[in-house]
């Protein structure tokens, strides 16, 4: 929401329209004019608007991407690239479109399993305020006073307001202070430690990291791109400080002519399954396909590891729930107890 680059429900239509404008030799100024006038998109809108303007102008399809660079994925950058330079600007648009859609795919799903316990946490933190107002508003002053019906509704339902107020601006305080922290170059190394400390998220974290490289990778290496900017950009999509410098590590060694496989060898994040098929697919000469295979496995892991985490934390916050409900109906009978015969000096 708040970054500057174009969204993946937005790219996987956008990359199929410009498929399909080669496709049908359409020359490009003509295409992307056509994809301005039927983008609704506005952020994809104004990209088409100045790239048109480039092209106008004598600039390649290349220059008038890199312009917008902001705006778009690194890595789709350098596949027009390199598409443009061999002529296979259909074919990567296609690809670059199929993986927009994997990717897009595998986020829903894993928004889906996370749904049920989102659930759970409002519940919890919708009930149990309520539970405390009325402890709170059960004391001697108003039996003494014979306050109506009514008026204590209304002092439960005041406290719960405010106790309600309180707890939201909380979240959204520590919210906000998150995702600033993400964002900046100097806290994000430490805020991508965090899922990478606990154990249940750390598995989850580094499929779904390794998955994405994987997928970047082959679709970079099909495409043409050098193996040392391949794992750059690759590595960037990992959306993770820590694994994007631990698999950086493997540059000097390829730079050194090393192979790809040997080279990642020291990266502790990749797993020994990964790093022999990667070997396989380096002596066969189909390393792109083999980390597709790579890819397709990483994002069956994540989507089981996002359940499993799913599952485990909906379970926490349903025991926790159920723990809240238990001891407010205890404090509820108790306090009401407590207040009676202080009342009545028993």
């Amino acid at each position: 929401m708040l970054s500057s680059t174009i969204s993946l429900k937005t790219m996987v239509p956008f990359c199929r329209q410009l498929a399909t404008v080669y496709k049908a030799g359409l020359p490009i100024l003509s295409g992307i004019d056509i994809l301005r006038k039927e983008a609704r998109d506005p952020k994809l809108k104004r990209v088409l608007e100045g790239m048109r303007q480039k092209i106008q102008q004598g600039e390649t399809l290349n220059d008038a991407v890199r312009a917008y660079d902001r705006y778009l994925p690194s890595f789709f950058v350098e596949l027009v690239a390199a598409g443009e330079f061999g002529g296979r600007l259909e074919e990567i648009f296609l690809n670059l479109a199929d993986y927009f859609e994997r990717r897009m795919r595998l986020r829903r799903e894993m928004i889906r399993s996370m749904t049920l316990p989102v659930i759970y946490l409002i519940m919890v933190i919708a009930i149990a305020p309520l539970g405390i107002a009325a402890v709170n508003s059960i004391n001697p002053e108003n039996v003494e006073a014979g306050m109506a019906p009514g008026a204590v509704l209304g002092q439960i339902m005041g406290n719960y307001i405010v106790m309600q107020i309180k707890i939201w601006l909380f979240i959204g305080v520590i919210a906000a202070l998150y995702i600033a922290f993400k964002i900046s170059p100097l806290t994000k190394p430490a805020m991508d430690r965090i899922p990478l400390c606990i154990p249940v998220v750390r598995k989850l974290a580094i499929k779904n990291a390794l998955s994405r490289f994987a997928r970047t990778f082959a679709l970079l290496t099909r495409s043409g791109v050098h193996v040392v900017e391949t794992v750059k950009k690759a590595a960037d999509t990992t959306d993770n400080a820590l694994i994007r410098r631990d698999l950086l590590r493997s540059i000097p060694k390829i730079e050194r002519g090393d192979s790809l496989s040997e080279a990642m060898r020291e990266c502790r994040f990749m797993t020994p399954m990964a790093l022999e098929m990667l070997h396989v697919g380096e002596i066969s000469g189909k390393a792109d396909e083999t980390l597709e295979k790579v890819a397709e496995y990483y994002e069956d892991e994540t989507r089981t590891a996002a359940q499993a985490a799913a599952k485990a934390l909906g379970t926490t916050v349903y025991l926790a729930l159920l723990i809240a409900v238990g001891m407010l109906i205890i404090n509820l009978w108790s306090t009401y107890y407590n207040n009676l015969f202080s009342v009545f000096e028993i």
